[in-house]
C-alpha cells in the first residue's frame, strides 16, 4: 500500500495533491466533462441545495460519530436524519469512523475523492453516497466507480455502490449500482479531462 504521506487534502480549499501536485477531484472531473448537468438552474438555487447537503452531510456524520446534540439541530435536517437513522437502523451496517467522509485518491490513476460512507453491509464492502437531492442524477454510478477505484487501493476492492437518497418524510431510497462499465467510463472522462488541460 502507498505511503499516505505523499497524499494530503486540503479542507479549506477543496484541493487534493500527490507528492505536492494538484490532482483533479471525482466529482470535479465528471462535472467538468458533462456528466453532472446543472444546465438552467439558478446560480442561487445550486448555492442553496449545496449548504443544505453540506448541512445534511454533517448532521449525518456527528449522528454516526455519536457527536451530535440534536437538541440544537435545525428543524428541516430532522426528517433527514430520521431517514438516514432508519437506513443505519434496518441495513445494519459494520460502522468504521474511520470511513467516513475521509479523503482519499487514487495514487496509480492520480485523482482524490472523498466517499460517504465505507462500510460492510451483509458481509460486503460497500461505498455509501449520501443525497438530499429530490432527484439522482445519471452519473453518480460512475462517481461511485471513481471512488472504488481509490478505496481498491486504500482498503480493499468494493462489492457494493449504493447511494442512499434521504427524503424530507423521514424515509429514504437505495439505488443500487452493478455496471461493470461504470468504472470504464470513469476513467476515460478522467484521460479526457488530462487530455483538455495538456493541449486546450
Amino acid at each position: 500500500m502507498t505511503p499516505a504521506i505523499k497524499f494530503k487534502y486540503d479542507a479549506v480549499n477543496h484541493i487534493y495533491r500527490l507528492r505536492g501536485d494538484i490532482i483533479p477531484s471525482n466529482t470535479g472531473i465528471l462535472s467538468a466533462e458533462g456528466l453532472f448537468d446543472y444546465i438552467g438552474v439558478p446560480e442561487a438555487s445550486m448555492e442553496a441545495a449545496r449548504l443544505f447537503g453540506s448541512a445534511v452531510h454533517k448532521a449525518c456524520e456527528l449522528w454516526d460519530k455519536s457527536t451530535l446534540d440534536e437538541s440544537i439541530l435545525s428543524k428541516p435536517l430532522v426528517p433527514y436524519l430520521d431517514a438516514w437513522k432508519k437506513f443505519v437502523r434496518e441495513m445494519q451496517p459494520v460502522v468504521n469512523t474511520e470511513w467516513i467522509e475521509r479523503p482519499i485518491c487514487s495514487y496509480q490513476h492520480r485523482f482524490g475523492t472523498i466517499p460517504d460512507r465505507v462500510w460492510t453491509i451483509n458481509n460486503k464492502l460497500t461505498v455509501l453516497e449520501i443525497k438530499s437531492t429530490s432527484t439522482m442524477q445519471k452519473a453518480v454510478g460512475i462517481q461511485l466507480a471513481g471512488q472504488a477505484i481509490a478505496i481498491k487501493e486504500n482498503l480493499g476492492p468494493v462489492k457494493q455502490r449504493w447511494a442512499v437518497q434521504l427524503k424530507d418524510n423521514g424515509t429514504y431510497q437505495i439505488y443500487t449500482y452493478e455496471s461493470r462499465a461504470d468504472e470504464t467510463i470513469f476513467i476515460s472522462c478522467l484521460n479526457v479531462w488530462r487530455w483538455k488541460r495538456e493541449n486546450l
